[in-house]
């Protein structure tokens, strides 16, 4: 059966090999033609059924095969036999945190020290933890995920990388809600949310901040984001990033209300100083320390 991998081949398009990062069986990686990041965010299942971006979300595989091959749309939607007729949609289980857990170790304390932000405050106000030894995972910082109170997944930062993964996050068997149907951290936003990519630079921004799990924003949290009367966008100052922080904006100024964007001197909201973090709030119009 002809793959995603063998058309694209054949058209001289690079794709991930098996010892990338971004490798993922019964999938085909490659550069998205839609945000045109350097990385193969763009995944096509074999069987041609999804397409789906880190960086920019869920898109049509024929459509996306047919912008990185130039075959006909004619020729491409032959393939679609291979693909269910409709999208299973996602049930998920559990929220079940992995074994193992302690309390902050000093080297991930020291992590956070490092990154300019309060041990002590994210123990609190977020109930991190740590990777413990018989976990059976690489050591790191625990993040559980709450929505409405209540923990319903989780992401754990990997303090010394494996292959290149910085980030694992809950199986959909481990969690009883999506993060990507939620926004973490909207529920301490009152009439304005500042929108970030990740948990870290919410962290550093603190409440009045929502983080969206990456930049493949889910249409849920846009219509989530839409209920605010002021929206701040504040991403990494990539040109990626920024490029999906100018489509997220677009699609935000239909719902009323005011859409804005910000680009911090820091590569990312997570890094900022506390004296650019401070500016931010006075501009969001929130309390500063």
């Amino acid at each position: 059966m002809t793959t995603p991998r063998d058309l694209l081949e054949a058209a001289g398009v690079e794709v991930a090999s098996q010892n990338d990062t971004h490798f993922r069986l019964g999938w085909c990686n490659t550069r998205c033609p839609y945000c045109h990041g350097s990385s193969f965010h763009l995944g096509i299942a074999n069987n041609f059924s999804r397409a789906n971006c880190y960086k920019c979300g869920k898109k049509d595989p024929i459509h996306a095969l047919h912008l990185l091959t130039n075959v006909s749309f004619d020729s491409l939607k032959t393939y679609r036999v291979f693909a269910p007729r409709e999208e299973i949609k996602k049930t998920y289980g559990k929220y079940t945190p992995p074994p193992g857990l302690v309390p902050l170790s000093p080297k991930d304390r020291k992590y956070l020290l490092g990154r300019g932000l309060d041990a002590d405050r994210l123990e609190t106000d977020y109930g991190l933890q740590s990777v413990g030894p018989f976990s059976g995972l690489p050591k790191g910082i625990f993040i559980p995920i709450t929505h409405q109170g209540r923990p319903v997944s989780w992401q754990i930062r990997f303090r010394e990388p494996e292959d290149g993964q910085r980030y694992k996050t809950a199986k959909d068997s481990e969690k009883s809600v999506s993060e990507k149907d939620i926004l973490f951290g909207a529920e301490h936003c009152l009439h304005t949310i500042i929108a970030v990519e990740g948990f870290f630079d919410k962290a550093n921004i603190g409440f009045g901040a929502a983080c969206l799990f990456g930049l493949a924003y889910s249409r849920q949290q846009v219509l989530l984001l839409a209920r605010f009367p002021r929206r701040i966008l504040c991403f990494d100052n990539s040109t990626d990033a920024q490029q999906v922080a100018s489509r997220l904006a677009d699609e935000l100024a239909v719902f009323p209300g005011e859409t804005l964007r910000v680009c911090l001197d820091a590569d990312d909201p997570g890094s900022a100083s506390r004296a650019e973090v401070e500016e931010l709030r006075r501009f969001a119009g929130l309390p500063t320390c």
